[in-house]
């Protein structure tokens, strides 16, 4: 496995809570039941993310949910807030529940975001002697790619990369 585009940046992760609620901050959850699923990325995190309003998981009520439950939970009103990444997870319930969040980063918890990871042999068959020269990242419909310009001499091509690495498709160069 390899890595080769790192995205440091404040993390995407955070606490989405209905926009008309008066949760501003993590002091504003004592008593509130909140969303989250236990093996993902928010878990590790969320008594410091407590702790930053002197709060602890005995001052609110956590609801281990899945992954794919989440987003329902939430939009029905089964909880008070969800944990996830907000770029992701905002415009999924937006249309349905008015919501705004509470970053990590906004509240200490720094770490870096995401990056995209191949392994050499998918690198070699996709770009071989090749050298990245541009990277951007694209949001749409909550969905997050990432376009990657090779360049090996005067030849150049795009491909298109999803959050988990894997190659999208060969786009045509601008």
């Amino acid at each position: 496995m390899k890595a080769f585009a790192g995205f440091v940046q404040k993390n995407d992760i955070g606490l989405l809570v209905p926009a008309d609620s008066g949760i501003r901050s993590p002091a504003d959850l004592k008593g509130k039941k909140i969303a989250f699923t236990a093996g993902s990325l928010e878990a590790p995190f969320i008594d410091r993310f407590l702790a930053a309003g002197k709060l602890t998981r005995n001052d609110v009520e956590l609801l281990n949910v899945s992954a794919a439950a989440k987003a329902g939970t939430y939009i029905s009103g089964g909880a008070d807030g969800a944990f996830s990444s907000v770029p992701f997870f905002l415009p999924v319930v937006s249309s349905k529940r008015a919501s705004t969040s509470l970053n990590f980063a906004d509240y200490g918890l720094q770490f870096p975001s995401f990056g995209l990871f191949a392994t050499e042999k998918t690198i070699q068959t996709k770009a071989p002697n090749k050298q990245i020269s541009d990277i951007s990242r694209h949001e749409k419909d909550g969905r997050v790619t990432y376009e990657v310009e090779f360049k090996d001499g005067a030849n150049t091509s795009i491909m298109e990369v999803a959050e988990d690495g894997a190659i999208v498709k060969e786009l045509q160069p601008k």
